[in-house]
């Protein structure tokens, strides 16, 4: 008897966790969608997955819902996305335009042809990645002074390729960009350094947001998520 009610109890087990699974969340399903254009942010937050989806698919639905406009063009190599609002593609005359990335990857395939999955972190950013200087995607890491003063380094890697075309990635520091932390404002130095007051330093975490324009307007780095803290 004992034996039977185990093998009941198992199957009731069993059953329950296949409605779980069928019956899952549908916040599981879904992408984290940043969208950040030339001046300002556009689009943050999560979009639902759906069946088949790109993320083409994915960053259209959301501008459709905010009524954000938007143009997609075809070529040879298949869809791309040639505008967001007011951002159009060689908008400063180069090859300057819009990018992807999935959890921090630079997309290696189109737009419409990567499938992300749930929980996947996707940035639709406008870039220079090839102009002189290129757009960079910065990271920021921190040291603190015996006396308890804090130093942030932004910096980025970039690619270099050589004359067979192979490639190798340098680290190079967001010089002269301007970072907001806790709402004071601090310019970069050569390094890419800046330091922090004594009552910033002060913070176990403080809220950091970054930016730096050419003189024609084009961005020279990607901003921080809207929520970024370090």
């Amino acid at each position: 008897m004992k034996k039977v009610i185990a093998l009941l109890l198992s199957l009731m087990m069993a059953a329950s966790l296949c409605v779980f699974a069928e019956g899952e969340d549908p916040a599981a399903a879904q992408v984290t969608l940043r969208v950040e254009g030339v001046a300002a942010n556009v689009y943050y937050g999560p979009v639902t997955l759906e069946e088949d989806d790109s993320v083409l698919s994915v960053l259209c639905r959301a501008l459709d819902e905010k009524e954000i406009t938007y143009e997609v063009q075809e070529s040879d190599y298949g869809k791309y996305l040639a505008a967001i609002g007011e951002d159009a593609s060689a908008k400063f005359g180069g090859w300057d335009g819009w990018m992807y990335y999935v959890n921090g990857v630079e997309g290696a395939v189109g737009i419409d042809s990567y499938n992300p999955v749930a929980g996947d972190s996707i940035l639709v950013c406008y870039s220079d990645a090839f102009g002189d200087p290129p757009t960079l995607m910065p990271t920021l890491t921190g040291t603190r002074a015996k006396t308890g003063i804090v130093t942030l380094t932004a910096a980025a890697q970039v690619a270099v390729y050589a004359e067979d075309w192979s490639v190798s990635y340098v680290s190079t520091p967001a010089a002269g960009a301007k970072l907001t932390v806790d709402g004071t404002e601090y310019i970069t130095d050569e390094q890419g350094r800046v330091v922090l007051s004594a009552e910033d330093s002060a913070k176990e975490q403080v809220s950091v947001q970054i930016e730096h324009f050419a003189e024609n307007g084009k961005p020279l780095v990607i901003r921080f998520a809207p929520d970024y803290v370090f």
